[in-house]
């Protein structure tokens, strides 16, 4: 902070850094690598706190640190509005020192610095003033002095009442859209060769005529679906096919329909085919998802992340070199043996569907014999038929046979107990009808003995099976559940909270979370909040120290890595932290689950 000086400074009458002798400002910056930041004291930490909030979430969204450090400043005016605007951008980030309530401020070694190409247009295009000493110096060693007094004497010389001041700013800076007009701008004639692009342009309201609309044949889906790595449906599988033709298209889809397992099965089908693929998307979160599909299906070593924090041009470098020396065995023979099966498995497939609707000597098929079975419901009690005659009998003994089936519960309907009779469960003559009897006159006088409890009338109400019986006296024979807690499984509620635990459990294991491709989920049994700080510390403790210390960190999961996995000391915190978020959830999950009876 400004006003954070030394007792002797205060002493003397000094309030602010400003007021402060340049070589002791400068003395400070170089011996101990700190600076004032024009805050007080009060003000530090939110605004600093605010600013790295910020520009991590704009990082996370977007793939681009848009954090410069801003050297130098123009004051000028557009169209009557007084503005300052930077002129040498150099990529930055901000992170807190540990529990000391600080900020470091360190050089973001995976951009590059470069003038306000923004201004320097503006100032281009509005009064021809073009300063070679920024545009050409700024990716190398930029003398900064020069550059703005090359920019103030580039204003002298086009009579501009404008000036340049000194300055250095901490900014959020998004030139995305610069760079996307720049983009344009130089080479929109090379994009309009595209077929789509130059509809857009020429005849954006015309319909689109697709060159490759009947380019390639027959594609045969089932043959298809054998060559990708994950399974598809058929309309994922036209579009992959679409897509291998060269076609354009547009495919759309809600929340869980397969648009990433798509992706990811596109992906690997074109680079199978010798192609090179560009996937970009709006949000951070879905370059993730589809890397994390890729990585799973082997694709990783191929996936470059052009926009991955941190992706330095060594790192580009080392990974494209591992790409190109990347071999892979292939067995052939177990290869050849799989699609083998895989052909025999689809034969035999289609045989059986084939004899499901096959028809027999009386025109049925087993698929509409098993409907009008299903169509008859369950009042109707099967009759053993033997094959023989249902196979060969005459279509007119099989119409007489009906007919007298038709009338047969008319006829058989005599001989038996009426439905509201106590004995009309008596459906067969080998029924022991004395045992019978005796069983049954045992259960009522049990459930009425039962029922005689007012604890326990409730239950039995509800119990309307032998089964359900038999369950409930296991429960109050000794499982140690109350009357109180059976009674409460009856309820809505009690359903609704089971269901959206249960819910809630199938989401949490389906999905792939950080840490435990690492990891053994053992590793969540331990104090991974006190293991969190202890990272936290060891990665804001200073260089001397600090590889011994993340390697402290890391002999307390050593136990629980897995034996494939290699962990860095630079990569202890992220993984720390991201264990401690999948057992924060764990917990969570527990605790919804222990507040249910």
């Amino acid at each position: 902070p400004a006003d954070q000086l030394a007792a002797v400074q205060k002493e003397r009458g000094i309030t602010t850094a400003r007021e402060l002798p340049e070589e002791q400002l400068a003395e400070l910056l170089v011996d101990r690598r700190e600076v004032h930041a024009d805050v007080t004291t009060g003000g530090y930490l939110p605004r600093l706190r605010g600013l790295a909030y910020k520009a991590k979430t704009v990082q996370e969204e977007t793939g681009a640190n848009n954090l410069y450090l801003a050297l130098g400043s123009l004051v000028w005016e557009l169209d009557g509005r007084p503005l300052r605007s930077p002129l040498v951008l150099i990529p930055v980030v901000l992170a807190p020192m540990g529990r000391t309530g600080s900020y470091r401020l360190s050089l973001d070694e995976s951009g590059s610095s470069t003038p306000n190409y923004c201004l320097l247009e503006k100032l281009r295009q509005l009064h021809g003033l073009v300063v070679p000493t920024l545009t050409e110096n700024a990716d190398g060693v930029l003398d900064l002095e020069a550059a703005l007094e090359a920019m103030r004497i580039g204003l002298v010389g086009h009579g501009l009442p404008y000036r340049v001041e000194a300055t250095a700013d901490l900014a959020i800076l998004q030139f995305a859209k610069f760079r996307l007009w720049k983009d344009l701008d130089e080479h929109w004639a090379d994009f309009a060769e595209n077929p789509l692009v130059s509809h857009l342009v020429h005849e954006p309201t015309e319909a689109f005529t697709d060159p490759a609309r009947d380019a390639g044949g027959f594609v045969d889906l089932d043959d298809l679906a054998a060559q990708l790595p994950v399974p598809a449906d058929a309309s994922q599988l036209r579009a992959i096919a679409e897509a291998g033709a060269g076609r354009t298209f547009v495919l759309e889809g809600p929340p869980g329909t397969g648009k990433s397992q798509t992706i990811t099965n596109l992906l690997t089908r074109a680079v199978a085919d010798g192609k090179r693929v560009l996937f970009v998307a709006e949000k951070r979160a879905a370059l993730d998802v589809v890397a994390r599909r890729l990585d799973a299906v082997g694709m990783g070593m191929f996936a470059l992340d052009l926009h991955d924090k941190g992706s330095r041009a060594s790192m580009v470098r080392a990974q494209i070199r591992l790409a190109l020396e990347h071999a892979v065995s292939v067995d052939e023979q177990g290869l050849a043996a799989d699609e083998e099966t895989l052909r025999s498995a689809r034969r035999m497939l289609a045989r059986y569907a084939d004899r499901l609707h096959d028809d027999n000597a009386v025109g049925l098929s087993l698929y509409s014999a098993r409907t009008s079975e299903l169509a008859a419901g369950t009042d109707v009690e099967p009759l053993p038929v033997p094959e023989p005659f249902a196979a060969n009998a005459p279509a007119d003994v099989l119409r007489a046979v009906r007919v007298e089936l038709a009338l047969l519960p008319d006829i058989a309907d005599l001989t038996r107990p009426s439905l509201r009779h106590p004995w009309a469960f008596v459906d067969s003559p080998e029924i022991d009808l004395p045992a019978t009897q005796a069983a049954a006159a045992a259960v009522d006088a049990a459930v009425r003995a039962a029922s005689a409890i007012p604890e326990l009338s409730g239950v039995l109400r509800r119990a309307r099976t032998t089964d359900e019986l038999d369950a409930l006296a296991h429960v109050l024979s000794g499982s140690g559940i109350g009357l109180d807690v059976i009674d409460e499984t009856f309820t809505e509620l009690w359903t609704a909270a089971t269901s959206a635990v249960l819910g809630e459990i199938a989401a949490f294991t389906a999905f792939r979370h950080p840490g435990l491709d690492v990891c053994t989920p053992q590793a969540l049994a331990l104090p991974l909040a006190e293991i969190y700080v202890a990272a936290q510390t060891a990665a804001a403790s200073s260089w001397f120290g600090r590889r011994r210390r993340l390697i402290a960190v890391r002999d307390q999961l050593a136990p629980y890595i897995r034996p494939e996995a290699k962990v860095k000391p630079r990569d202890v915190p992220a993984l720390v932290e991201a264990l401690w978020r999948v057992q924060t959830a764990v917990q969570a999950i527990a605790a919804r689950a222990d507040s249910i009876p």
